[in-house]
């Protein structure tokens, strides 16, 4: 009896582990959502700030760089002078 109880537990715990996954997820891109919207915003404050405007694409690049620095484990201070470095050189526009 034990042993077909075990049986109709295993398949309930893979669907409770799927359903946790998922939930990460989704947590994960929320969070990496936001940290991009930050850095668009700050990107584009910092073009205005120096008067320069950048081709539309190097926005997301910069961010995109900058994000996935930040997955590595990379400080933030890190990731924004090496995505800033990648973008200049990039897009041959200093930043």
């Amino acid at each position: 009896m034990k042993f077909n109880s075990i049986l109709l537990v295993l398949p309930l715990l893979f669907i409770i582990e799927i359903k946790i996954n998922n939930l990460k997820t989704i947590a994960e891109e929320k969070e990496n959502d936001l940290i991009t919207k930050i850095c668009l915003l700050s990107f584009e404050a910092e073009m205005e700030s120096s008067g320069k405007i950048p081709p539309p694409e190097m926005a997301g690049f910069t961010c995109d760089c900058f994000l996935n620095n930040i997955g590595e484990g990379i400080s933030i201070k890190e990731a924004q002078i090496d995505c800033k470095n990648k973008a200049n050189e990039k897009f041959k526009l200093d930043i």
